[in-house]
């Protein structure tokens, strides 16, 4: 069936849609600004002019179906694998429910939670996905799609959406999603979550940092971080110097995503894959290969797609920050 991929985040809505043929097309591909506060807001007015702006951009790119699979936001959201001792499918919610309060932050009155059985090993021992989602974030976001008129096929988290597309087969990868208010750490393997992390360090972070230590208006400094993020040789360090308080609480945090996972799961990460909006921040990716001692990519969603309509992105360039919505559009292509 046709359907297309939509992330509403809290600074722009994107949205793509792909076919597989003999391999993956891309037919449509855009993004708008999203408005402020918008679906954050708990005021229908907000939600309301949050519709319109889908409907817009649905209408620029000529996007005929209403199915779609709708992202929702990684900080409303608990992904997690666990292993389970042997007991039948029917026992497994609720042995989920008894063991949900040692990983999910909320009361469980408040969140949604489904689950998939991954695997089952020789001695009958479950390997369970599980999903908790605040229903209060799942009932918004189906109301916003409905005043959009767009029909949700699914629901995915930005975790599950990555690792679809982030996996190296048994190798583990650790996914970082620079957004603009917070960042998202994701550990996966043959596209499975293992776990995920939210820092509430993004790009919107660096910006306020730019513009407070250096006088700037928030304008000039966004285009400050994009022009000379962490780069030593331009304006004589200073931006860098602002942002390396910043940059080394992100890598401490990476750091202690890469041990938790060691810890849990007795497995080396060696590979880190950044994207998101704040991913081409200048110097980023060095920095992080020199801090963390691993392989450090920024992420192409996009290599060996082919686009059946000109583009108006520049997906070689601006690929990593659509990484998301790409993951989002491939549900059951990839």
């Amino acid at each position: 069936m046709d359907f297309f991929g939509i992330d509403i985040g809290t600074s722009s809505i994107k949205v793509a849609q792909l076919v597989k043929r003999k391999d993956l097309r891309l037919v449509s591909l855009g993004e708008n600004k999203a408005p402020y506060p918008g679906i954050r807001s708990e005021s229908e007015k907000d939600w309301v002019e949050t519709a319109s702006a889908i409907k817009s951009l649905l209408s620029e790119l000529k996007i005929r179906t209403k199915s779609a699979v709708l992202g929702l936001p990684e900080d409303s959201v608990i992904s997690r694998l666990k292993w389970f001792p042997p007991m039948k499918e029917e026992e497994i919610r609720a042995a989920l429910e008894f063991e949900a309060e040692t990983f999910i932050p909320h009361p469980l009155n408040k969140v949604q939670i489904d689950y998939e059985i991954v695997e089952r090993d020789e001695g009958g021992h479950v390997l369970v996905f599980v999903l908790a989602a605040l229903k209060r974030t799942v009932e918004k976001y189906l109301k916003v799609a409905k005043m959009a008129g767009i029909t949700p096929i699914a629901l995915e988290t930005p975790a599950v959406s990555l690792a679809r597309i982030f996996s190296f087969g048994k190798t583990p990868a650790l996914i970082l999603d620079v957004g603009s208010r917070y960042s998202s750490l994701t550990v996966s393997k043959e596209g499975n979550v293992f776990l995920t992390r939210t820092v509430s360090i993004g790009g919107n972070a660096f910006t306020r940092a730019i513009s407070l230590s250096l006088g700037l208006e928030p304008g000039v400094a966004e285009s400050y971080r994009q022009a000379y993020g962490l780069r030593e040789d331009e304006l004589e360090g200073k931006v860098r110097s602002v942002l390396m308080p910043l940059f080394k609480k992100l890598a401490d945090e990476i750091k202690k995503t890469i041990f938790s996972f060691k810890e849990e799961w007795h497995g080396d990460i060696n590979l880190l894959v950044v994207c998101g909006g704040g991913a081409a921040t200048p110097e980023l990716i060095e920095e992080l290969a020199k801090v963390l001692g691993i392989e450090v990519q920024l992420a192409q969603p996009f290599t060996g797609v082919e686009a059946e309509n000109p583009l108006t992105i520049d997906v070689r360039s601006e690929g990593a920050r659509f990484s998301v919505v790409f993951g989002l559009a491939a549900r059951g292509l990839v």
